[in-house]
């Protein structure tokens, strides 16, 4: 869990806005990722969603970061569900900010980072500095419990059995 709190504070503490552009399916720890960055884009066809109940799995940084971003309620949904979701509902939950072609992704992300890098240097460093400053709270506690709950979902068995059920398929 270290890696993901160095990985995590690293993109949301950046000086510089961070595009995502999601091509394929974002789900469980890629998910929390792409939610991490500052504008994210995607095509229709793409999905997202924490997945961690369906292998057993305890979902704790999850919840964090999807509350953080998106909302308790969805947070909520997201997490006790298990679900993917794509297209316009991504859009409509706020996990994606752009929808075009799935050709088109790579371009349109390059164009809002050339849109973005021509805003002043010191007000964009200033206003992402703020943003992880708010960000950042209760992220500490977070990681913490995420150890004492990991061990416990690990030591009930949940997560080896579903895995070892889906590897006799």
């Amino acid at each position: 869990l270290n890696q993901f709190k160095i990985l995590y504070t690293a993109i949301k503490s950046c000086k510089t806005p961070i595009i995502g552009a999601i091509n394929g399916v974002a789900a469980g720890s890629g998910f929390q990722l792409a939610l991490l960055t500052d504008v994210r884009v995607s095509h229709k066809t793409a999905k997202f969603g924490q997945v961690e109940i369906n292998s057993g799995i305890v979902s704790v940084i999850g919840p964090w970061i999807i509350e953080k971003v998106l909302g308790y309620s969805n947070s909520v949904e997201l997490c006790l569900t298990g679900s993917l979701v794509k297209g316009k509902i991504a859009k409509e939950k706020g996990i994606v900010h752009h929808i075009t072609n799935k050709n088109n992704v790579m371009k349109k992300s390059m164009q809002i980072a050339k849109e973005l890098a021509a805003k002043p240097d010191m007000a964009m460093r200033l206003t992402k500095k703020r943003l992880f400053e708010i960000f950042k709270k209760d992220m500490k506690k977070t990681f913490e419990i995420a150890v004492k709950y990991h061990k416990k979902s690990f030591s009930s068995g949940e997560p080896q059995k579903v895995t070892k059920k889906f590897l006799k398929k």
